[in-house]
Parts: C-alpha cells; structure tokens; sequence
C-alpha cells in the first residue's frame, strides 16, 4: 500500500495536482454557470472548493496551514454576508482578503517550485498551479477595484459593473480578463478605463512573463542537477 501511494504522489503530484484539477475545472464551467440561481449556487460552491484545495496544498505545515485558515475564514464570511447586506464595501473587502489568500498560497506553492531536487511531476503541476493563481488573484484584485470605482473596467464602452450587474457573471468577465492579460493576448474586448486599472493590468502582464522566464531557467537547472547527481 505504501508503495502503492508513492508511487501516485509521484506520477500525479499528489495535493499540487488536486489544486490544478480544481482550478482548470473552475476555468472550464464557470462561463456555463452563470444563469439562473442554481447556475449560480454551483459557481459560489466550486469556487469555495478551490480555495479550500489550495488550503490543502499548504497542510502539511501546520503554521502556514493557520495563517491561510485565518485569511480564508473571514473572507469566506464577507463574500457570503454581501449577499444579505446592501452595499458593494463588503463584497470588495472579502474579494480583496481572498487576493491575500491566493497571494499566501501561490507564494507557499512557488517555494516548493524554485526548492533543490529532481523536477519530478508534482514541481510541474506546482509551477503551473502558481501561473492559474496568479490569474485568480489578479481576477479577484479587478472585480474589487470594479466594486470600489464603477467604471474602471469597461466593455464597448460600458462599465463592467453596469453591463453585468450579476456578481458571478461580472467576476466571470474579471476572469476571462485577467488570464487574457496574464497572458498578454489582449483581445481589447474588456479594457481598463482607470489609471490604478491600467497599472493593474500591465504589472500583471509583466508578472505572468518573468514567472514563466524564471519558471523555465530555474526547472532546467534543476533538471540539469538532477541528472549530473545520477550520472
């Protein structure tokens, strides 16, 4: 049986590639939930899974496993008591802890990434789980920023908050922006409008291409260690 396991950890990169599950599967429906309550019951409770997986990831340190539980708690709170209490303040500040969150967790996750050893299957779904949380927090930094300052995103013209007035759809489009800046597509559908806007974007373009320089020099050294050590 033990055997057995580490032999899965190995090939599927145990908790790293639950993570990554998790997020492409947000990914992938999201777009597909957004209409009618259930659509949306789904999309708040598969969010609530990922960021419980990305808990997980960091579980086996039990300090940086109670800082994380102590960012998600009251984030989880303020974005379930927005939907009961007038006002966007809530909703932003709850969105804004979750970016904290995610900030926390890709941080933990890229340390296992740049740590020595064999570059082994769960440093590759690690790496590419830091590259899908960066897109999450900077998803989740907009759709705050759009709360706080109505206009700061716009679509044709029209300000993402007015043109999608449903919380998940307009968090949906500050998702789909976010991964288009991230990786410097920039279709122009959705533009920042707004100065802290404007500097959100171009420093998450600039971040999502170091990470993948660095990502790419540092995981060929590894690779190149790792083989001299077997030779």
């Amino acid at each position: 049986m033990t055997t057995e396991r580490s032999w899965l950890v190995r090939y599927t990169g145990g908790r790293f590639f639950s993570l990554l599950l998790s997020i492409v599967l947000l990914l992938l429906v999201q777009p597909f939930l957004q209409g009618g309550g259930l659509g949306r019951t789904a999309l708040r409770v598969l969010f609530f899974v990922t960021l419980a997986t990305a808990l997980y990831t960091i579980s086996d340190h039990k300090g940086r496993a109670l800082v994380g539980l102590v960012l998600i708690l009251p984030a989880l709170a303020a974005v379930g008591t927005s939907y009961f209490v007038a006002g966007e303040g809530l909703l932003a500040s709850g969105l804004l802890v979750n970016l904290l969150f995610l900030l926390f967790i890709a941080v933990n996750v890229l340390r296992h990434v740049l740590a020595p050893g064999e570059v082994a299957a769960d440093k590759i779904y690690a790496a590419l789980c830091v590259y899908l949380l960066l897109g999450l927090l900077w998803a989740c930094g907009y759709a705050a920023l759009e709360l706080l300052r109505p206009g700061s995103l716009q679509v044709e013209g029209v300000d993402l908050a007015a043109r999608f007035g449903d919380r998940e759809a307009m968090f949906s489009h500050c998702l789909y922006y976010s991964f288009v800046t991230l990786t410097t597509l920039g279709y122009g559908d959705v533009r920042p409008a707004t100065p802290p806007a404007q500097s959100l974007a171009y420093v998450e373009a600039l971040t999502g291409q170091l990470y993948l320089a660095v990502l790419v020099a540092r995981l060929v050294a590894l690779h190149i260690a790792g083989t001299a050590e077997r030779k």
